[in-house]
């Protein structure tokens, strides 16, 4: 009886370190599954401008964001003397850069040529737009600020 239990203690004690065995991953590893688990076209937090609140929700911040910059084109153009020799009904399309820094430009602004021979200073009554923008917190991704690119489309409608 006692050499079944010595036996018995024995096969415990050959089988069971096995699963206190930890694998060891190479930090080159674990550095390369990280960098497959980041959603790179994503952003943890959106531009944040003063008026926007911090602790909003990642889709309540894309849309303070949003919301702030058409309202502050709107407001801006409004200020123009907006006359066309003819009817427009066209969206110009526009590319804002957010550096990391919080600083927006103008990178692209695309419409039909017919607009911008209708409105010839539309490209810079934009431009000085985006010249007047309050600076903004840049966007976030894992806690350090990043560049983003957003597209904003002005519907223009005169009659």
């Amino acid at each position: 009886m006692k050499i079944g239990f010595l036996l018995l203690i024995l096969f415990a004690f050959a089988t069971s370190c096995k699963y206190f065995n930890t694998e060891k991953i190479s930090s080159e590893e674990f550095l390369e599954e990280e960098l497959k688990s980041i959603k790179w076209n994503e952003v943890d937090t959106y531009p944040n401008f003063p008026n926007c609140e911090e602790s909003l929700e990642k889709i309540e911040q894309k849309t303070c964001f949003e919301t702030t910059l058409i309202t502050h084109f709107h407001n801006q153009l409004l200020q123009k003397d907006l006359i066309s020799t003819g009817a427009i009904l066209d969206t110009v399309v526009m590319t804002l850069k957010v550096s990391n820094n919080g600083k927006i430009t103008l990178t692209e602004i695309a419409g039909d040529s017919i607009t911008f021979a209708k409105l010839p200073h539309l490209k810079l009554w934009l431009q000085e737009s985006v010249i007047t923008l309050p600076l903004t917190q840049a966007a976030l991704k894992r806690g350090i600020p990043v560049n983003t690119q957003f597209t904003l489309p002005l519907v223009l409608k005169t009659e």
